[in-house]
């Protein structure tokens, strides 16, 4: 099999070329969010003048710091290791702040909070290109092809991404035709949903149909779908303990059954993706 020229521990990963920038960048992007979300916490009047604002986003704010910035975190910590999980777990979580951001950059007024929301989304895409840039996808295929239930998981991924795209047309029109009335907060989480929704029937049209991006795009859009879930759980349990408000019992049990719906597939194909993978390098290794 074709060496692969990486460096810095990514030695064994489809990639044509080393990892370096984007990794130092990823800690950039961590740092900076890491930064801006805890500040937020202490300075929320700093961050969000109107309490609908702090409503909205404050809570959110924490989940990134609990949910969002572990899984940046593991996802380089299992790059350095060699693991192609990493680069699944990368993609999924830029896909994941990328969707947070948006929210935060279409639901305030315009202001430094917007050039700073602006940039951690620029430094997510910059990312993103960078190791798209790398990927050796045929190489990729090659490893993680036959890996998972795909078309479960391709399904499940369009099931995702046509709902979040009804909901936001919905609301969307309804407020473009003046039969509905949302404020400039609801607007950003629409606006999310509505790009977020793109980017998963992409990436499940890409698996189901076997693209070599898919198996990149479409194994991390799961992640994201995951992830984003749990940090919808994490969202209830600690809006009602920052902002106030009651507990959405029902809300925490449908999104927890989803979520077990979704990770069933992911699960099953992160297991055989570890040991296909890693069984496939340690012969290339040996040769």
């Amino acid at each position: 099999m074709e060496e692969y020229e990486i460096l810095r521990g990514a030695e064994n990963l489809p990639l044509n070329g080393n990892l370096v920038v984007p990794v130092w960048l990823t800690w950039v992007l961590i740092a900076t969010v890491a930064i801006a979300s805890s500040l937020s916490l202490l300075l929320p009047e700093a961050f969000y003048p109107n309490q609908t604002q702090q409503l909205t986003f404050l809570t959110n704010d924490a989940v990134n710091l609990i949910i969002g910035l572990p899984l940046l975190g593991l996802s380089l910590w299992f790059v350095k290791k060699n693991k192609l999980i990493g680069l699944i777990i990368w993609y999924g979580g830029l896909f994941y702040v990328i969707y947070n951001y948006l929210a935060y950059v279409f639901g305030m007024p315009f202001g430094w909070q917007t050039i700073l929301n602006s940039a951690i989304i620029g430094l997510s895409l910059v990312i993103g290109i960078l190791i798209f840039r790398k990927v050796d996808f045929e190489g990729l295929e090659g490893v993680v092809g036959g890996v998972g239930p795909r078309k479960a998981a391709s399904i499940l991924i369009l099931i995702f991404g046509l709902g979040f795209f009804i909901q936001a047309v919905i609301k969307v029109s309804g407020f473009l035709s003046g039969s509905g009335q949302i404020g400039l907060e609801e607007v950003g989480v629409f606006a999310a949903d509505l790009a977020g929704s793109v980017m998963w029937l992409l990436s499940g049209y890409f698996l189901l149909s076997r693209k070599p991006i898919g198996f990149l795009f479409g194994w991390s859009g799961l992640v994201a779908v995951v992830v984003l879930n749990i940090g919808l759980l994490a969202y209830l349990v600690l809006q009602p303990l920052i902002v106030g408000g009651a507990f959405e019992a029902l809300d925490f049990l449908i999104i927890v059954a989803f979520s077990a719906l979704c990770y069933l597939p992911l699960g099953m194909f992160l297991k055989g993706l570890n040991n296909s993978y890693d069984e496939s390098h340690s012969i290339q290794g040996s040769g």
